[in-house]
């Protein structure tokens, strides 16, 4: 019996129909490996977990005390997306062949997507006692110390990896994204750092000659395509909606390039008049040669060096306007965008020098904070609503990404709580809902000044609106540094709580500040320690001005320029238009 009737009915949904046909071929050539994981994928797809799991034993069982062949089973279920299983066969492997370093990787890579930081970098740290110049354990560990807090020690690692392989481009980018939340790098080395990542490209592909439009009609309606990771339920997702939504029809066409996992959210997103290309999997030439077939006269990138980010497709060059936007606050570090969109806040005169793109500002503000819908009422001040110990007493919060809490950061909320003798630090993100992370960074935290009684660690929130809810809780946000939070800087003000941030000389250190700009709140932006300190002392000391602060805030944010789509979407759109009529006139020589 051939495989492809099952594809087919695998293909067009019809997954009992096919695990009938894979159990007559297991019948009919027992001990087949591939036959059994096709049958538990089909079962599963079927609602038969038990079936399914059954099936998975035996094939576990075929390969057992064979290392090699446990790591291959292990590779392939957790391609299949049967990572939980996969874990065990890994450490199967690892059991029967303590050396076996691909089989430590495949184990790191499974607690990585689970979000099992500190079971990702004890397999790391076993794997590399066997294969200690391992590029592939030495970039997981990264990552997890990274998602752990500890960017500084993941971009040692990762520039002595750099080293031994310095052709590596997974490598050069992790390392330009990691030196975004070390608080220790300069602005003109991070450039450095990207830029040799571009260089790791343009030995493969050198940068192409400037295409030129065929219909250099600057006013004519523009095919804009949009190449992102993260059209879902992400930061990207959000801040991009406003344009999907409210783009002006008679001037743009949207073509979306979905190239990562896809959500309700996204199912959102397709609903706006938008065309939409799901490609995950689609490699990077191929993408490229599609988006020229589409006719695409702008090209936008929203993912920067982030997670699942297709640079290599604009390295191709097949539009003939190229720019990036949002997704990254730094520059990409390669030569083939026409376009960085910013503001003058986030990159003021003078920033050029760290940027290897053109620098397109779009004043007040370079994005628009779509209100979430449903949100939870902003509430009383905790400190005088708080009932028992908490009562009387500040809390300070951040909800940020703990991969952002870089001894700077620390350095900084200390000063604040000695400042605020009767306050607290609250902290909550999802990877605090593991012990080894809470305790790492509680460990962090009490050597960089701060008593561990003062620490309070939310539970992680279930959704939005929980997230929004635990707002309730907090008096005065404290942003990080150098580092800022964006999506949380917005929903913090949104929810009524002031945020104080420190501004620094790069785009990362400057969002928070255009966010308070536009949101009629420039006061709260630090230029120095002192003030960072100051104006979070202060606004702690004057407890009836931060209960009037909290009971407007709210609605200052959704009148201001924060919240305009209508402005967004206009400022956004002359900014592409310009950079189009920029290349037209270059082709007619202007």
């Amino acid at each position: 019996m051939k495989l492809v009737p099952v594809r087919e009915h695998m293909a067009g949904g019809r997954f009992e129909q096919a695990a009938a046909l894979l159990q007559r071929l297991d019948q009919q050539n027992p001990g087949r490996v591939d036959v059994l994981l096709m049958l538990a994928s089909a079962l599963v797809r079927a609602g038969k977990g038990a079936q399914a799991a059954y099936q998975l034993s035996r094939a576990r069982g075929l390969v057992a005390g064979k290392a090699e062949a446990q790591l291959e089973l292990g590779n392939r279920l957790n391609g299949m997306g049967f990572s939980e299983e996969a874990v065990e066969v890994y450490r199967d492997a690892i059991a029967a062949k303590p050396g076996l370093a691909a089989a430590y990787v495949g184990l790191a890579g499974c607690h990585i997507r689970a979000y099992r930081l500190g079971d990702a970098i004890a397999a790391c740290r076993a794997g590399l006692e066997h294969e200690p110049r391992s590029l592939m354990l030495r970039g997981n560990l990264a990552v997890s110390l990274l998602q752990s807090g500890r960017a500084r020690e993941a971009a040692r690692i990762l520039a002595e990896a750099r080293r031994d392989e310095p052709g590596n481009e997974m490598l050069a980018s992790n390392l330009a994204v990691t030196m975004n939340y070390a608080g220790d790098v300069s602005g003109r080395d991070a450039r450095a750092a990207h830029e040799a990542y571009a260089a790791v490209l343009e030995r493969e592909f050198p940068v192409p000659a400037a295409r030129r439009p065929l219909d250099a009609d600057p006013e004519r309606r523009l095919r804009v395509g949009i190449v992102s990771a993260d059209l879902r339920a992400h930061p990207c997702g959000t801040f991009i909606e406003p344009w999907l939504a409210g783009h002006s029809k008679d001037g743009f066409a949207i073509t979306c390039y979905s190239v990562g996992p896809e959500d309700a959210a996204t199912r959102r997103l397709r609903g706006h008049p938008v065309a939409w290309r799901s490609v995950p999997q689609v490699g990077v030439a191929a993408l490229a040669e599609g988006i020229k077939s589409d006719g695409i006269d702008v090209l936008m990138d929203l993912s920067g060096h982030t997670q699942g980010h297709r640079l290599g497709v604009f390295q191709r060059r097949p539009a003939p306007v190229q720019v990036t936007y949002f997704g990254y606050p730094n520059t990409t570090g390669m030569r083939v965008f026409d376009g960085r969109l910013v503001d003058s806040i986030t990159n003021p005169a003078g920033s050029e020098a760290l940027a290897t793109e053109p620098l397109v500002r779009m004043d007040p503000c370079f994005l628009c904070f779509p209100p979430p819908s449903g949100a939870p009422e902003v509430g009383g001040p905790p400190m005088e609503s708080a009932e028992g110990e908490a009562r009387g007493v500040v809390t300070f919060g951040s909800f940020n990404n703990v991969a952002k809490i870089d001894e700077r950061t620390i350095e900084l909320w200390a000063k604040v709580l000695r400042a605020v003798p009767r306050s607290r630090l609250l902290l909550k993100y999802y990877a605090l809902s593991q012990e080894y992370v809470r305790e790492d960074l509680l460990g962090r935290l009490v050597a960089g000044g701060i008593e561990a009684e003062r620490v309070v660690f939310d539970p992680p929130g279930k959704g939005t609106m929980e997230t929004l809810r635990a707002y309730q809780r907090v008096d005065i946000g404290l942003d990080t540094f150098p580092y800022h939070g964006t999506t949380t800087t917005c929903e913090a003000l949104f929810m009524g709580v002031p945020v104080v941030t420190r501004m620094g000389d790069v785009c990362a250190a400057r969002v928070s500040g255009s966010i308070l700009a536009a949101a009629g709140a420039p006061e709260w932006a630090a230029k120095t320690d002192e003030e960072f300190v100051a104006i979070a002392a202060g606004l702690a000391g004057d407890a009836a001005g931060l209960a009037r602060t909290r009971a407007g805030l709210r609605e200052r944010v959704l009148a201001s320029a924060l919240c305009d789509e209508a402005a967004f979407v206009a400022r956004l759109e002359a900014a592409i238009r310009a950079l189009w009529a920029a290349a037209c006139g270059a082709r007619d020589g202007h």
